[in-house]
């Protein structure tokens, strides 16, 4: 362990125990049909007669998304944007990936008596919020992302929670204009071009002793992560370890995925 500015330097590399726990039980639930929540919103959503129109339209649009990368250079910030605008394979894969998730680690962190501000920021089908909303009804939830079918369809996921609202990111400009009690972060560092300037917006717009939840994987050049996003990941985790209040901190070491870090903003920054 090393230390900045007399804070300890802790690095996340595993999730808690209940987070396991609750992963578990909810892959259990879904081998004997009960939790199957995600199906039936796919079904509901695009029409389809059977669950299994998920699978054959997923193995479908796998193969396509192989090629969709590579078909135009995706070097500016346009063509990135373009390419989450291009197809809703997102949406499939992301409800897939996300069935199981459960939030406990998030949840114990957030006060029950009275309302908060929460901002799930590149919230994709907004998976934190999905979990967090139905156990904090004070809450009032942000989810933000770019324009494309997977906001489209979170805005229909949520469209009768009246506690959520939604925020499109804008060419070339950052979207955030209030101040949040609590930011997650998740897999979205590593698809941007300019996330230490994405980090700075984040932390102008918590609230003071606010915490940010971020992450930041690694590999560089593998499929949508981008190279521009690996070159400034060092002085990005710097910028959070040395003026944050570190909880648990990103690693720069650890490729593997980055951890999971925790931070709280000072009351003068």
């Amino acid at each position: 362990m090393s230390s900045k500015k007399g804070q300890n330097l802790r690095v996340k590399k595993h999730f808690p125990a209940k987070k396991w726990l609750g992963i578990i039980r909810n892959y259990l639930l879904g081998k004997i049909g009960l939790n199957n929540y995600w199906l039936k919103e796919l079904k509901e959503y695009y029409g389809w007669e059977k669950d299994g129109g998920f699978y054959k339209n997923y193995n479908q649009k796998q193969k396509f998304i192989k090629t969709l990368w590579k078909k135009k250079g995706r070097k500016t910030e346009k063509d990135i944007r373009s390419y989450y605008a291009e197809t809703n394979y997102w949406i499939l894969r992301q409800m897939f990936i996300h069935k199981n998730n459960c939030f406990p680690e998030i949840a114990d962190l957030l006060p029950k008596d009275r309302t908060i501000d929460f901002c799930e920021y590149g919230s994709g089908v907004g998976p934190v919020t999905k979990w967090l909303s139905p156990r904090f009804p004070k809450g009032k939830f942000t989810l933000v992302d770019l324009p494309s079918p997977v906001l489209e369809f979170a805005k229909w996921r949520f469209r009768r929670n009246n506690m959520t609202k939604f925020l499109t990111v804008p060419p070339q400009r950052f979207p955030l204009k209030e101040k949040y009690d609590f930011i997650t972060c998740f897999a979205v560092l590593e698809h941007v071009t300019k996330p230490l300037k994405l980090v700075k917006h984040l932390v102008d717009h918590l609230k003071a002793d606010g915490t940010l939840l971020i992450d930041y994987q690694y590999d560089e050049g593998t499929n949508e992560n981008l190279f521009q996003s690996a070159e400034q990941r060092d002085k990005t985790i710097d910028y959070l370890n040395k003026n944050l209040k570190i909880i648990w901190a990103l690693d720069k070491e650890w490729k593997k995925d980055g951890g999971f870090g925790q931070y709280l903003k000072p009351k003068k920054i």
